[in-house]
């Protein structure tokens, strides 16, 4: 099983590809953590690896034979997308991915919730920025995965996510 999750800031991508490592045994990757790593003394609180590092790991990653992988439909990584079994699209209404960057930021700023940069203010206005590209198609990302609209998955709303979640784990008992 080779899967590729996708969809804008905010959608779920990460809490997906978690539930189905879990489901699967399958590793996730999360691609923003192959881009960056924790750095504290960085405006961000991180720093960006060499394109070496990231294109070597990403790599030896689209090569297994069994992977979960999430992303925001990056042109970078459009072979992590070209050789899955299944592509996967959070797309999740607009007014709950605002809802959940914010609750996210809110939940990073007390301790809820851990990331790879510094939650301040600059990056949840960064974070709406990134969404607008998303929706506006500014970013590229729904355009490049019309190319593959026929290994396609769309979830839209969390009783979707629930039944593909279901359907995945009564797949594998049986």
């Amino acid at each position: 099983m080779k899967l590729y999750i996708t969809g804008s800031v905010g959608s779920g991508k990460s809490t997906l590809a978690e539930q189905i490592s879990q489901i699967t045994g399958v590793p996730c990757t999360h691609l923003d953590e192959l881009i960056h790593m924790p750095c504290s003394s960085e405006k961000w609180g991180n720093i960006r690896r060499s394109d070496e590092e990231v294109d070597s790991e990403f790599n030896s990653i689209i090569t297994l034979d069994h992977y979960v992988i999430e992303d925001n439909g990056r042109e970078r990584f459009v072979d992590g997308m070209k050789s899955a079994d299944k592509i996967i699209i959070l797309d999740i209404p607009l007014k709950v991915r605002k809802y959940r960057i914010v609750k996210r930021w809110i939940r990073q700023n007390i301790g809820l919730e851990s990331c790879i940069y510094k939650p301040k203010l600059f990056v949840l206005k960064s974070m709406f920025r990134w969404l607008n590209h998303y929706e506006s198609g500014e970013d590229g990302a729904k355009s490049r995965l019309k190319e593959f609209e026929s290994k396609t998955i769309y979830l839209t709303n969390q009783n979707e996510i629930e039944r593909f979640l279901s359907e995945l784990q009564e797949s594998i008992i049986c």
